[in-house]
């Protein structure tokens, strides 16, 4: 379980990485643009030790925010809400989509019976027909499984799926067959319509998107139905990703655990740090 020194950090990370994409020193999916983040690295630092100067004086604030600016955790020590709204970061905003998607019920059934976890099924589905239709390395993905209360057979996902050329989201022929290789991965006899099992909104995302997708593990967590765990339909884990969009978010997040620790050293050097009520540890 996540304490609050892991949590108030996390999120100071987040921040840092989103005012670097503000100043143009971050993209999400190509990560960290040094000739921007070195320049506006210390300054954005500084800024950030500004803002968590206006706290009150309940105690609890003040110490989520002195343990906000710790220095940022190598990825293995990092929380899981927090490589997931990293994945997000590592993908690029105009080849990916948020999706929901319906499993089949003789997908489930088979998971259930051969004592399979739907999320890691469904991954390695997913990744084959995926693979067979638009090559090895050009696309990836992330979801997480929930089930439903009135009828615990009828599991869904959601996530985020990136295609590498955005012509199979823009041309109308070439995305019914990306749509129809995922439904045909999970099986198409859902307890919904067909044209409501896989749902690909060509939406902008942000981090609210990844927390409505975990909104399944967090009501579970708080049930004493199955004190804390996944139910036996779904197994687990519950979320699953393709291996590249793994390594990738691991790599762009060492790249922006880097430049913030660079630019708190030179925020140091060059300005003497900050000298107000709260200093960094």
């Amino acid at each position: 379980m996540a304490n609050r020194k892991d949590l108030g950090t996390d999120s100071m990370c987040l921040e840092f990485i989103e005012n670097l994409t503000n100043f143009g020193g971050f993209k999400p999916g190509a990560g960290i643009n040094p000739l921007v983040s070195r320049v506006r690295g210390p300054s954005i630092y500084l800024e950030m030790c500004r803002k968590l100067d206006d706290v009150t004086d309940d105690p609890y604030n003040t110490t989520l925010d002195e343990n906000r600016l710790r220095k940022p955790k190598a990825w293995r020590y990092t929380t899981h809400l927090f490589r997931d709204i990293m994945r997000l970061h590592a993908c690029y905003e105009d080849r990916t989509r948020p999706f929901s998607l319906w499993f089949g019920n003789k997908f489930v059934a088979d998971a259930i019976d051969t004592q399979k976890a739907i999320a890691p099924w469904a991954r390695r589905r997913l990744n084959d027909r995926l693979r067979r239709l638009l090559g090895q390395g050009n696309y990836a993905f992330w979801f997480t499984v929930e089930g439903t209360p009135e009828n615990k057979r009828a599991i869904h996902a959601h996530g985020i799926l990136e295609v590498t050329d955005p012509v199979w989201w823009e041309d109308k022929k070439k995305y019914r067959k990306l749509r129809d290789s995922i439904r045909y991965a999970v099986g198409t006899d859902t307890p919904v319509q067909p044209s409501h099992q896989l749902d690909t909104p060509a939406t902008p995302m942000d981090q609210g998107w990844i927390t409505y997708c975990r909104k399944y593990r967090l009501s579970r967590l708080r049930s004493e139905d199955y004190g804390g765990t996944p139910p036996p339909e779904i197994g687990y884990p519950t979320r699953a990703s393709s291996g590249g969009l793994g390594r990738r978010t691991s790599d762009i997040y060492e790249q922006c655990r880097s430049e913030f620790l660079w630019a708190k050293k030179t925020a140091e050097q060059k300005y003497g740090g900050y000298k107000g009520p709260i200093a960094a540890l």
